[in-house]
């Protein structure tokens, strides 16, 4: 009976990690539906970044576009001037460090506090 009640208790925890994932997944879909639709980059941005803070918790967010060997950050979240952060480029990858070439050509990095 022991056994039939830890299994019972995985399969749960499964079933609740698979609607979890669903939800990401409905998430991220209709983020592609909306940049699809968008013909404006800025709203296109602000839609990527809100609808990543509903799967991925964070107080600050930057998108970069990788352009050759640098990234350019395209828009911001919960910073105190997004507008200010969209001057920032960096060089990719980094001297000294090895880096899988991104793919897709736009990343999203994140920072949690």
């Amino acid at each position: 009976m022991e056994q039939y009640t830890k299994l019972h208790d995985q399969m749960r925890t499964l079933e609740q990690r698979a609607l979890r994932l669903k939800e990401e997944l409905d998430v991220l879909l209709d983020l592609v539906a909306v940049i699809g639709k968008s013909v404006n980059f800025e709203n296109a941005v602000k839609s990527i970044l809100d609808g990543a803070k509903q799967v991925i918790p964070f107080d600050t967010a930057a998108l970069q576009r990788l352009e050759g060997d640098t990234l350019h950050v395209i828009g911001g979240s919960g910073f105190l001037n997004n507008d200010e952060i969209k001057k920032l480029r960096f060089p990719f990858p980094e001297e000294g460090v090895s880096a899988p070439t991104p793919s897709p050509r736009v990343n999203l990095c994140f920072h949690v506090m």
